[in-house]
């Protein structure tokens, strides 16, 4: 994201052991940050560059890796390479780039029945445009989360589903497709070689409201 003051957003994300605590900033009067956190070195090397801005990128973020990146807005004249050389950064990416997502220890995961139902050929267009497999080397979900779908009856005996609709409000009937499509765009069970992946459908599970579009008040 470029900037009309030659700027540039960087995501850094910080080593695993790493705690840089409570950050502090003090804007100096060339805009600049002086920045204060629980690694002096950290925070040294920092304050070395022209950085404009530095902050947790997800501050309520409960997965360890999205806990530990950071958004720093500095010179468009840094490269990714000017701030790798901290030991404290394992990771520099601009915004907007997959790098951040992915590296050579954690490559994208993909699941067996990963690729298009029809053309088996192709990777599937919808999971590929949410750069799905990149996203689930971060997290897999969380089954205290539910995911809540108001539409058309679904099938319940779907093998592909099995065991993640946890409760199901019925008071409407009609085809089964479209409901089934939907639940299984959301939560069919990914890499059972079995129908198609899902964007969450590793850990977790459905609400299904069988309404048939109907809105409840």
């Amino acid at each position: 994201m470029m900037y009309s003051q030659n700027r540039q957003d960087y995501y850094i994300e910080i080593k695993e052991g790493t705690n840089l605590g409570t950050i502090k900033q003090i804007i100096n009067p060339d805009s600049t940050i002086t920045l204060t956190t629980n690694v002096a070195g950290f925070s040294n090397f920092i304050n070395s560059k022209t950085v404009y801005g530095f902050r947790k990128a997800f501050p309520t973020a409960t997965t360890p890796r999205l806990q530990r990146l950071y958004l720093m807005e500095t010179s468009e004249y840094y490269t990714a390479a000017d701030f790798l050389v901290n030991e404290d950064i394992v990771n520099v990416s601009e915004i907007n780039n997959d790098l951040i997502l992915t590296s050579s220890y954690e490559p994208p995961i993909y699941t067996n029945d990963y690729n298009e139902l029809i053309y088996e050929n192709l990777l599937n267009p919808v999971l590929e445009a949410v750069k799905a497999p990149l996203a689930w080397r971060i997290t897999k979900g969380d089954p205290s989360v539910l995911v809540g779908i108001s539409d058309g009856p679904y099938s319940p005996n779907h093998e592909d589903m099995d065991g993640k609709v946890i409760f199901e409000y019925n008071i409407s009937s009609g085809p089964l497709y479209h409901g089934t499509q939907v639940a299984s765009l959301i939560v069919a069970t990914n890499d059972n070689g079995i129908g198609m992946a899902s964007i969450a459908g590793w850990n977790t599970n459905l609400v299904f409201a069988n309404t048939n579009c109907i809105l409840l008040f």
